[in-house]
């Protein structure tokens, strides 16, 4: 039964007790039923060796409840050697916050992934570079520096309301989520006569009354129309081929 809920642990890092969020069997029972449908559950491979964050940590710097719901869709995950090719049974890769820049035959690996049709989550701290600028571009992200701002903003938590109707963000539409410290991401269109033609879609992106801040140092954030720019901001991209 206990798996059968949602639990928020927030409340265990001011030293109480984990809070009931939401009842999750009909998802639980959903899952068990791929997993005997399927020889074998998809497996999802996670990249180590960058400073990456953890699918079972919990806390402000964790991804524990990303790790809960892949589990409880019944999906494998696999830590990736940074060295090595990624194998052929992964379906998807998940990035998760590099600190350190993957290296040349770490982003080659994902490339070849990537150009064999695999599909990848990859999620960039603010402030810090990750080896993966040059792919992304050429996958029809641009990553740039700074952070979005608004007026509303609360430290260095935006809250944003703004989801595309795509199948990726489709359940959070008419929600709100709070990002931290959130970065732009800017889709970039298809060369015409390119060998690699792409859609991309602004799956989230700041208040229209936003800006780009790019100057870190400023605290709170406040707009300088000679320095940063005006709009709602994306700050996530989905591509696909």
């Amino acid at each position: 039964a206990r798996k059968m809920m949602d639990y928020d642990y927030w409340p265990l890092v001011e030293g109480r007790a984990k809070v009931r969020a939401a009842f999750r069997g009909e998802q639980l029972l959903t899952a068990a039923i791929l997993g005997l449908d399927q020889s074998a559950p998809p497996l999802v491979g996670v990249t180590a060796g960058h400073g990456e964050g953890d699918l079972n940590q919990f806390g402000p710097s964790g991804y524990s409840r990303l790790g809960l719901t892949l589990r409880r869709d019944a999906l494998r995950t696999v830590k990736l050697d940074p060295d090595a090719a990624i194998p052929e049974g992964c379906g998807a890769v998940v990035v998760l916050g590099p600190a350190r820049p993957f290296p040349a035959i770490a982003v080659e690996a994902l490339r070849r992934f990537l150009d064999r049709g695999g599909r990848a989550l990859i999620l960039l701290e603010p402030g810090r570079r990750s080896g993966l600028e040059g792919l992304l571009e050429a996958w029809g992200d641009r990553v740039g520096s700074g952070t979005i701002a608004a007026p509303d903003r609360v430290g260095r938590e935006l809250l944003v309301t703004g989801f595309a109707d795509h199948p990726a963000t489709v359940r959070l539409r008419n929600l709100a989520c709070t990002f931290f410290d959130p970065r732009p991401v800017e889709p970039r269109g298809s060369e015409p006569g390119a060998d690699r033609a792409w859609r991309a879609t602004v799956l989230a992106a700041g208040p229209e009354n936003g800006w780009l801040e790019n100057d870190p140092d400023q605290v709170p954030p406040r707009f300088d129309p000679e320095s940063d720019r005006a709009g709602a901001i994306p700050l996530a991209v989905a591509v696909e081929e």
